[in-house]
């Protein structure tokens, strides 16, 4: 007696035709949950059993499909993986970037800061000195001119 199937899950859909026969499973699990964990190579393995196999009859032409489609399910998810985990290292390896970048500006600031702290200018210190200086005197003697004044030396 051939009977057919159609099975929908979420957005996959399976037919399955044939005769079915005493001991035939079907295993529905999500691509790696504990039914069925994701191992590339078994992947590839079958693959390639089920290419290097001529589907002569309608068995083996059902083995093909479901095992192509399997396989193409099971290598798209490994490439999410992949990518996924290469975008977390790239983003982590921004925020390298960016913290060396702050750490790099930091130094220079300290170093800026440091530099106006300790090094000194000699010719403009000496002049900026001198310049006080001379302020410094004419504030003085206006302060003795201001003081020996009052009004008495004008009457």
């Amino acid at each position: 007696m051939k009977a057919a199937l159609s099975l929908k899950f979420g957005g996959l859909a399976i037919d399955l035709e044939g005769t079915p026969v005493s001991g035939d499973q079907i295993l529905v699990a999500q691509a790696g949950s504990n039914q069925r964990e994701p191992d590339l190579f078994r992947t590839m393995e079958q693959a390639i059993r089920v290419l290097e196999n001529p589907a002569d009859n309608p068995a083996k032409k059902a083995d093909l499909r479901n095992t192509l489609n399997t396989s193409m399910r099971d290598l798209d998810n490994a490439l999410d993986n992949v990518l996924t985990i290469r975008a977390s290292g790239g983003a982590r390896l921004n925020e390298l970037d960016v913290v060396d970048a702050v750490g790099s500006n930091r130094m220079l600031n300290y170093t800026q800061t440091l530099s106006d702290l300790v090094d000194l200018d000699y010719a403009g210190a000496i002049s900026e000195y001198s310049l006080r200086q001379v302020g410094m005197q004419a504030a003085q003697k206006a302060f003795v001119d201001i003081k020996g004044l009052s009004l008495f030396n004008y009457m």
